[in-house]
């Protein structure tokens, strides 16, 4: 199944289709990142490895880059208030 996350909402469209997935393998980062989280069914895993949502144009944008580090705040303290879901850095 292949969705584009820019022109639909991937997380409604998971749950309807998969009801979840078990691991989001995430190069973005950033908000996307936090949809990605709640995706996950009980007892999954998100993997970070990127900032691919702090360029624009091919350059980094601060505010993208501050809005990545808020998400990723947030993501981590999900991560530690969830007991079902995980995120590997």
């Amino acid at each position: 199944m292949a969705i584009d996350y820019r022109n639909e909402d991937f997380l409604a469209r998971v749950r309807e289709e998969a009801g979840g997935v078990d691991i989001v393998v995430d190069s973005l980062g950033g908000p996307i990142s936090l949809r990605s989280f709640r995706a996950l069914r009980p007892g999954r895993r998100l993997v970070v490895f990127g900032r691919y949502s702090t360029l624009s144009h091919g350059r980094k944008d601060r505010r993208a880059v501050i809005e990545w580090y808020a998400a990723i705040a947030a993501m981590w303290l999900w991560d530690k208030l969830s007991p079902r879901r995980k995120v590997l850095a």
